[in-house]
């Protein structure tokens, strides 16, 4: 199974090596296989695309985690996430987000949302940059245990910050928080990335997510370290 998604991930990859001008990408993948005493595996791939113009800005990600433990899964989640953003000045833009997430350990079947904001950039030098998101959307989630769906208003924030600590070493932060009246998300996660050369990484990251309204039987807060190898194209 594993070998199977890595292939198709490098196949994609591979795919957008020699696109157009105004295509970016960056792929990464942390697999661990424990055999012995401990009979482990776990895969973390993130992927994304951007196609940027003068007036616009489109990406898109695709975030996979699988583990499992002697055969039996503990881990079972992807998040697809696309955005466009129409520039009205240099800092300022308009968007479109979309973000689709579906976790078979957490609470709910799926979590999806539509919200159309507003974004600046509040620093935007050679060594930091700082942006800031806010918008207004509509969210649909199903829980699992009682298959019940639900739909409402949210209001959505978001927070960016890159520092380019050194030539080869950046420090990244992004937090995300969707606010309703049937659940809030917050979600921060914190990266590290060390460059090998032009375009080969080492990213660490750590990863908290938080449900405000979930079952009795099931946590409100998970977190997720990982490390792996990213490739810039």
């Amino acid at each position: 199974m594993y070998l199977k998604l890595l292939l198709i991930i490098i196949l994609c990859i591979s795919g957008y090596l020699h696109a157009e001008e105004g295509f970016s990408g960056k792929g990464e993948i942390g697999f661990v296989l424990a055999r012995g005493n401990t009979d482990t595996d776990t895969l973390n791939v993130d992927i994304a695309l951007a196609y940027e113009t003068i007036k616009w800005k489109h990406e898109a990600s695709l975030g996979l985690l699988r583990a499992s433990d002697k055969g039996d899964k503990t881990a079972d989640r992807y998040i697809l996430t696309w955005q466009s953003n129409y520039n009205l000045t240099q800092r300022q833009y308009l968007l479109l987000s979309l973000r689709y997430e579906d976790d078979k350990f957490s609470a709910f079947d799926y979590q999806a949302s539509i919200t159309p904001g507003y974004g600046i950039k509040l620093v935007n030098t050679d060594t930091q940059q700082l942006t800031t998101e806010i918008g207004m959307g509509a969210k649909s989630i199903k829980k699992r245990n009682t298959g019940e769906k639900e739909n409402f208003i949210i209001s959505k924030g978001l927070v960016n910050y890159n520092w380019k600590i050194t030539t080869t070493t950046t420090l990244s932060n992004d937090l995300l928080l969707e606010a309703g009246s049937k659940n809030t998300l917050i979600e921060n996660k914190t990266g590290l990335s060390v460059a090998i050369n032009s375009k080969l990484s080492l990213n660490i990251a750590f990863e908290v997510r938080h449900n405000t309204k979930v079952d009795k039987d099931t946590e409100n807060t998970d977190t997720l370290s990982t490390a792996g190898l990213s490739y810039k194209f």
